[in-house]
């Protein structure tokens, strides 16, 4: 049994856990209730035993009295007192207290019209900070935050309902960045759309490794988890630290010499835009010239910290010169005439009409790659087309097969009225045709490539030959010359004679076939493609040009090599600049070994290749680069915001990037077309 824990009743405090106590000097083992009211009792009940009245206050409240009750039974002691709060009742109040002033002045606050200016957490970064003018000082809160312009009861809300403030952070961030980042993907985990992250992520860590992250990244990521402002005017906005990348990736980093991977593919795996295989040039075709294999013949370092090429004037030239040129002796058709059996047709009931005397004797012949890909805007010589083969020649049409003959015909009287058109309008009937293949209006820089110079004069010229009436001084001349245009009576053709490398012309129409090989004329423009981008065609252009390819298809030609101030912002960076003030280091082949054990001949032509050199080693890197001396962190050599669009991370991205804006392009002048895939 318990005892009384002041049996004595001499304690200065007495019934600490309540909030009321008695104030009198000896305090009375009642005490007074729970709502500070003394209860005014005696201090026991007295019992009587016969005659006589005794005390039965218990031991836990001090025992019988000495006095005892009185004759009457009358308890002898009273307890009578005023309570008094507690200590603890009167911090508890005090507490309490403070509280709600701070509570109500907080209210006070955030209701009130200046509650931004003594809520802003800190100065913003220098880049921020000047963009909010003093003049907009009231209402800077509002360009970041949605919550700087919403109600207390709208705070509220958002507070314990989850209620979301609108706009998002994230989105008033993009109404200043949208140059900077694609809409569209501005919050996907490394701007890049989940298919194509999860594509990349199984290439590089296997099919397992998807959905495996940390963080779920079709969950839009907020800006502010990375970039983190309010700490003054020098804080760097875009530094992020390695744990901010660990947060994410489940391969954990913590240093880079022991857990970094090996650079087994980086850099020369990765697809360049120029095939130039350093093994076979170092140890083959420079010998061979009796030339020095220098890299600074044909590098050279850029303002951008990378390594450019000099072009082909300084770089290839000399070499490829010669048998490119040759390659474009005989020149390309843009129209040519097949000879036919004019009779034959006409008794099968293919009426073609007028046709050239000397033309006229036998099916032979193909037309030009740029002739059939220009018909195909003729739905009826699409389908004839279609129906003989994109690659037919009509020295194979079987003269047994009336369904042939009328293709034929077909195509003829298309062909006819192509030529025709070409008198007519000049060479904007190219142009004409060539928007209707594309299913999109063509620029000016684009048609004039076409054109190349090509004048109505010698389209009419051409003509008059062949379909009207022939004037004895043409005869005399077989060949018409306007510029690099010319009439080639032994082929039926007119031909465009390219001025070399890079003629505009040749490009023009290999990039048009490569955007066509997308649409529903595909099937002539990788024909095209298959003619004028083979490795002996004309230009050679695929030796040395690399392609980007979907489903094995050609749907766009890299005539450039990547330029370090244009290169689309990938996953890694590396600046040769701080690099090359390293003595050891200013010699290039102290990092680019090339390959002495490669097999030679293993590049395809107009594929996308690697350079020819050994892969880089970690080891090299990381004699400088640890924690005290030159750094490890993550974003030293690697980019959180990549570039999707423009670049060959992902082709289908480029290519929803062309549909898009083919898509606004076409609205009015072709309207309701669609590009199709």
């Amino acid at each position: 049994m318990r005892g009384p824990l002041d049996p004595e009743g001499s304690g200065d405090y007495h019934r600490p856990n309540q909030p009321w106590q008695c104030d009198a000097e000896t305090p009375c083992p009642l005490g007074p209730t729970l709502g500070g009211s003394c209860s005014h009792g005696n201090g026991c009940h007295p019992k009587q035993e016969g005659d006589r009245w005794l005390c039965n206050r218990s031991d836990m409240r001090g025992g019988p009295c000495e006095e005892g009750p009185s004759p009457e039974g009358e308890c002898c002691v009273q307890y009578n007192c005023t309570p008094t709060r507690s200590i603890r009742s009167r911090r508890g109040r005090f507490v309490v207290g403070i509280l709600l002033a701070v509570a109500g002045g907080l209210l006070t606050l955030i209701s009130s019209s200046w509650r931004n200016e003594v809520l802003a957490p800190g100065m913003l970064t220098r880049p921020h900070a000047q963009l909010i003018t003093t003049g907009q000082s009231k209402d800077r809160c509002i360009n970041c935050h949605a919550a700087g312009n919403a109600s207390l009861g709208q705070w509220w809300a958002h507070t314990t309902g989850g209620v979301a403030l609108q706009p998002m952070q994230s989105q008033l961030c993009m109404k200043c960045h949208e140059q900077t980042f694609s809409a569209k993907y501005a919050l996907a985990a490394h701007n890049l759309p989940v298919a194509s992250l999860c594509e990349r992520t199984a290439e590089k860590h296997g099919i397992e490794a998807i959905g495996t992250g940390r963080i779920d990244s079709r969950n839009a990521i907020a800006c502010a988890a990375c970039h983190r402002e309010h700490h003054g005017l020098d804080h760097d906005l875009t530094a992020i630290d390695s744990a901010s990348c660990q947060a994410c990736h489940v391969e954990k980093i913590d240093s880079f010499t022991t857990d970094h991977p090996e650079f087994t593919g980086w850099p020369y795996r990765e697809p360049t835009r120029i095939s130039f295989d350093h093994a076979s040039h170092s140890g083959k075709h420079f010998p061979k010239e009796d030339q020095p294999f220098n890299c600074q013949q044909c590098h050279v370092e850029d303002q951008g910290g990378g390594i450019s090429t000099l072009g082909y004037e300084s770089s290839c030239a000399s070499c490829h010169e010669k048998g490119i040129n040759a390659s474009l002796s005989d020149g390309v058709s843009l129209v040519s005439l097949p000879t036919l059996d004019a009779e034959t047709l006409l008794e099968a009931g293919a009426e073609i009409g007028a046709w050239p005397e000397d033309a006229d004797f036998d099916f032979d012949g193909q037309l030009s790659p740029v002739t059939r890909l220009l018909l195909s805007s003729d739905e009826r010589a699409l389908s004839a087309m279609q129906m003989l083969g994109p690659e037919f020649s009509f020295f194979d049409i079987d003269i047994d097969d009336p369904q042939q003959l009328q293709v034929a015909g077909d195509i003829i009287k298309s062909l006819k009225q192509f030529v025709a058109e070409l008198e007519e309008k000049g060479p904007s009937a190219i142009t004409t045709r060539a928007e209707k293949v594309l299913g999109r209006p063509l620029s000016k820089p684009e048609a004039a490539r076409l054109e190349s110079g090509l004048s109505q004069q010698m389209l009419q010229e051409y003509r008059q030959h062949w379909f009207g009436q022939r004037q004895t001084s043409e005869e005399a001349s077989p060949e018409k010359v306007s510029g690099t245009w010319k009439r080639d009576d032994a082929s039926f053709a007119l031909k465009y004679h390219p001025s070399g490398h890079s003629d505009p012309w040749l490009q023009g129409w290999l990039d048009l076939a490569a955007e066509a090989n997308r649409g529903g004329r595909s099937v002539m423009a990788d024909q095209l493609l298959k003619e004028m981008f083979s490795p002996t065609s004309p230009g050679l252009c695929s030796t040395c040009h690399t392609a980007v390819r979907e489903e094995d298809r050609i749907v766009k030609i890299h005539w450039r090599s990547l330029q370090t101030d244009s290169r689309p912002r990938g996953f890694t960076h590396f600046s040769h600049t701080p690099h090359l003030t390293q003595p050891r280091l200013q010699d290039c082949k102290s990092c680019h070994r090339v390959s002495e054990d490669r097999p030679q001949g293993e590049v395809r032509a107009g594929q996308l290749q690697d350079s020819g050199f050994e892969p880089l080693e970690k080891s090299g890197c990381a004699s400088c680069h640890t924690h005290q001396a030159a750094g490890e962190s993550c974003t030293q050599c690697h980019h959180y915001h990549v570039d999707p669009i423009g670049s060959e991370l992902d082709a289908s991205l480029l290519l929803e990037r062309t549909e898009e804006k083919l898509s606004v392009d076409n609205q009015d002048r072709f309207p309701g077309s669609e590009l199709q895939r």
